[in-house]
């Protein structure tokens, strides 16, 4: 493509070229079709097994999914090292979400008084293990 660009034959435009992998050329926008499809959507608490002494066992990390039918296969939690998680009280409960999220999770599902009780890192949570059950 670098020799391409030298020679002029892309341009700067205001409309995007489908391209097809598997026929290795351009599309027409009629053969484009996209459907608006909704998609279930979940969240699913992880009951803490063993916390490393990070967090208690009678707490569940909060994820959200939007394909539901994965959830007895999955192995893994993925939380980012740097950001900052919170452990929060709602419902009599302990949960464990992303303390940039702790709005918009609390509205979704509807938890009345959080209060929060710990904030950790992302890498503090490392290797902790936990299974799944729907909130």
């Amino acid at each position: 493509m670098g020799k391409w660009r030298k020679r002029g034959i892309f341009t700067k435009g205001f409309k995007p070229v489908y391209w097809s992998p598997s026929s290795e050329s351009a599309l027409a926008e009629a053969e484009i079709e996209y459907q608006d499809k909704k998609s279930p959507s979940i969240y699913v608490g992880f009951k803490v097994k063993n916390g490393k002494g990070v967090l208690d066992t009678d707490t569940q990390i909060v994820i959200w999914t939007t394909t539901p039918w994965t959830i007895p296969a999955n192995l893994g939690i993925s939380v980012h090292p740097d950001l900052t998680y919170v452990v929060v009280t709602a419902n009599g409960n302990k949960y464990v979400v992303a303390e940039a999220l702790l709005e918009a999770v609390t509205k979704e599902i509807g938890w009345e008084d959080t209060t929060v009780v710990k904030k950790v890192k992302g890498q503090e949570l490392e290797n902790i293990t936990g299974r799944a059950s729907i909130i």
